[in-house]
């Protein structure tokens, strides 16, 4: 769909960030500007000239993206102050809000600078992010700069973008488009923006929030050329992107994670089930138990999945990923999980097993010496209260 893109005869862009400075927005003429700002559960305009923001994030991931479509043709562009500039810190209220505005005003294209890290924003963020992209809507979103599982960019139908931390990879406009990675759609693109010098007094530092206007503004560049629609739109950047040869993201990332050596929460596992869809059932069952019981849990599965909390083992080996033990080690890290559920195969003489709390399967035992289930012939609910038995 592209419904946003044709309700109006103009693009319409929203910037979700921290507060905006009038002047500079007076400097791109082809941008028709607005000013709104989330208070107390709602979205007011903004009046006068807020000269307070003019060294703001949101300032300058503003000039960013207007400087990158300054010779386009015109559209509106609308600045959402949802942070609070001190303490760059939004409630999951404040960025619920601003998205559903977004929705109800035929949003575009939105780039924002903020998400959360809570799994139990998850949900909530899950249903407007999907009500906008069946409206059309292309969203563009920075990852966590902590390199932690983070929303709305991991989920599968958003732009999560990264900025090249080495500030080495990539010269100016210049990025890399990674589908199908570990957070569905990854994007690394560079944060050097020379041409600014005559717009900001101060220079763009290298964190993901500020390589994401300009990702968003090549989006905008293409639904002006026609690629109004999420896959038109990624299609449109894998044109233009940087080819790296034997580029891994998992060597370019790792230096800079802080992951602990070995794994330091509960792991179950499950051993390979025949049937797919039953492993599937049983695996993200048991994750929706554990998360109704406030547990943060992660999968690692062999299946496809929609889930974007769950992880098939082939997209983290093409990650850079070779075993299943630094698979967990990462996972854990990433989705800063209290619980991991892995999908394991007894075929595999390789497997490290000690860091393993619980095994399941539908043998009626198995020659492992760890705490065994047996899960032939039980509902998900009977398995989940089982292993609830094992580890209160």
């Amino acid at each position: 769909m592209n419904i946003a893109y044709h309700n109006s005869h103009k693009i319409k862009v929203a910037i979700i960030d921290d507060g905006f400075d009038w002047h500079t927005s007076k400097k791109f003429h082809n941008a028709h500007t607005y000013f709104y700002e989330v208070k107390n559960g709602k979205i007011k305009k903004q009046r006068g000239i807020y000269h307070i923001y003019l060294s703001s994030h949101g300032t300058r991931c503003l000039a960013i993206y207007a400087n990158t479509v300054k010779n386009l043709s015109p559209y509106d562009i609308y600045c959402i102050k949802a942070l609070k500039p001190n303490t760059r810190y939004s409630s999951i209220d404040d960025l619920e809000t601003a998205l559903l505005w977004c929705l109800n005003n035929n949003i575009s294209i939105i780039s924002i600078s903020l998400g959360t890290t809570y799994y139990k924003d998850y949900d909530r963020l899950r249903d407007i992010v999907q009500r906008l992209i069946s409206n059309g809507t292309i969203i563009v979103a920075a990852h966590s700069n902590e390199n932690l599982l983070s929303f709305p960019a991991s989920f599968s139908s958003v732009i999560g973008v990264r900025c090249d931390y080495a500030n080495e990879l990539l010269q100016e406009e210049q990025y890399i488009l990674l589908q199908k990675n570990l957070s569905n759609i990854d994007i690394i693109s560079s944060c050097k923006y020379s041409n600014l010098n005559s717009v900001l007094d101060d220079e763009i530092d290298n964190y993901n929030s500020y390589a994401t206007p300009y990702i968003a503004a090549l989006v905008h560049k293409g639904v002006i050329n026609g690629y109004n629609s999420l896959s038109k739109a990624l299609y449109y950047l894998d044109l233009n992107k940087t080819k790296i040869n034997n580029f891994c993201f998992w060597k370019y990332l790792k230096p800079i994670l802080k992951i602990s050596n070995e794994v330091t929460i509960p792991v179950v596992g499950i051993i390979s089930i025949p049937s797919k869809k039953y492993m599937h059932d049983v695996m993200e069952s048991l994750a929706s138990y554990f998360r109704k019981d406030d547990y943060n849990a992660s999968i690692i599965c062999d299946y496809s999945t929609d889930d974007d909390r769950s992880f098939n083992k082939d997209t983290l080996h093409t990650f850079g990923l070779d075993s299943l033990y630094e698979m967990s080690k990462f996972i854990a890290y990433y989705t800063q999980a209290n619980i991991l559920l892995v999908e394991v195969s007894m075929l595999y003489n390789n497997i490290d097993y000690s860091y393993f709390d619980l095994l399941l399967g539908e043998k009626s035992n198995v020659d492992i010496s760890l705490p065994y289930i047996c899960i032939k012939n039980q509902s998900p609910e009977q398995i989940y209260e089982k292993i609830k038995e094992i580890f209160t």
